[in-house]
């Protein structure tokens, strides 16, 4: 389990202060039993743990985490992103459209691309999300149709 004040010590080594609503922030992600929160829900956390603090700051911070890695973002294909801790190591995410499950791979296809063709370009970072159906939802799908 990564630690509150592990995560504040990276936060200060990329050079932000810890703020309040940071120190919030960052606890709720290290208590979460549920690996993927939208910021919504974190919002309807963390404003029992302080009532003053507004969604533009709630969602201007995990920007900023995103950004400096300490969290990771997707888009489970429902046009609202979730955010988790970044557990360090390269990997993509298989999401399926329907239940929303997500699932870590640690298979990279950049591997196998020919990069010469990025003459020009330094690839700093990338992220793979595959979309589809997982093993329950495909077979929810095949016994409503009939099939």
């Amino acid at each position: 389990m990564i630690k509150n004040k592990d995560l504040e010590k990276e936060l200060v080594q990329k050079g932000y202060k810890i703020t309040r609503q940071r120190k919030i922030i960052l606890d709720t992600f290290a208590r979460l039993k549920k690996r993927w929160i939208t910021a919504q829900e974190l919002y309807e956390i963390v404003i029992e743990k302080n009532p003053k603090i507004n969604f533009s700051t709630v969602y201007r911070n995990l920007d900023i985490l995103t950004r400096i890695s300490i969290l990771c973002k997707i888009d489970k294909g429902q046009g609202v992103y979730y955010y988790s801790l970044n557990n360090k190591d390269h990997h993509h995410h298989l999401i399926c459209k329907l239940c929303g499950k997500t699932k870590s791979i640690h298979f990279c296809p950049l591997e196998y691309i020919d990069t010469e063709n990025f003459q020009d370009f330094t690839i700093v970072e990338h992220k793979l999300e595959i979309y589809g159906y997982c093993k329950e939802c495909m077979k929810d799908r095949l016994v409503s149709s009939g099939k």
